[in-house]
């Protein structure tokens, strides 16, 4: 059975697969190279800070990349199923809550694809430079933060959407308008700001969004 839910959401996600997966590549390949094409006039030696910051810029796309992969292959499914009156999730011989953690499972798996292809641009990209014996390549790290990142933004838009159904779009635009107003008045009466706490709280350690700011770098000492 999960092999058939799999298969339904690939086929209704496989263009954005394609394109997650085509840009993931060329991300670390074309970022590295452009912002490392100033080299000093002994030979083809790259400045240590050209390699850094240029780790840097790669890291913070491939951030939003993957905010955008997970969000929208956790709303491509329900979309659908909008769209269909969801015949297919109930013509299945399954409880809806069977149906919801296969549904969950194929998701995540399919992230494994631009996953895959940040990993082999970011062996492309380090393989490409000429790096001192300082630094070192970590292109399975940085794809492995990319993994995580799509499954934390993933599995936030998929609980959303499953809790609040046809209504996800206003619920998430209500809790930011309440935040707003909230970070407003406490700003008004000069309080410690509740945004700042509230990403603080959940970007560190062990915060469900710390992947976020974890150090994102492909090339690093």
């Amino acid at each position: 059975m999960l092999r058939q839910v799999l298969y339904t959401q690939w086929k209704w996600s496989k263009v954005e697969l394609a394109v997650y997966a085509v840009i993931g590549f060329v991300v670390p390949v074309t970022t590295m190279k452009i912002l490392t094409l100033k080299v000093t006039a002994f030979g083809d030696v790259i400045p240590i800070s050209a390699l850094l910051d240029a780790s840097v810029v790669t890291g913070i796309v491939l951030v939003g990349l993957a905010a955008i992969c997970g969000v929208t292959l956790a709303v491509r499914p329900w979309m659908m199923d909008h769209a269909r009156a969801f015949v297919l999730s109930l013509s299945l011989p399954l409880r809806w809550s069977d149906f919801i953690r296969l549904r969950f499972a194929a998701g995540a798996a399919l992230l494994l694809a631009p996953a895959a292809a940040v990993w082999f641009g970011g062996i492309l990209a380090a393989a490409a430079l000429p790096l001192p014996s300082t630094l070192h390549a970590y292109p399975t790290s940085l794809a492995a933060r990319f993994l995580g990142a799509c499954l934390v933004f993933y599995a936030t838009t998929f609980a959303l959407q499953h809790v609040a159904g046809r209504r996800a779009v206003k619920a998430a635009a209500l809790a930011f308008v309440a935040l707003a107003l909230v970070e407003l008045i406490a700003q008004t009466l000069h309080l410690p700001s509740p945004t700042v706490a509230l990403w603080n709280v959940t970007t560190s350690w062990p915060g469900p969004f710390s992947v976020i700011t974890a150090r994102w770098m492909l090339i690093d000492a």
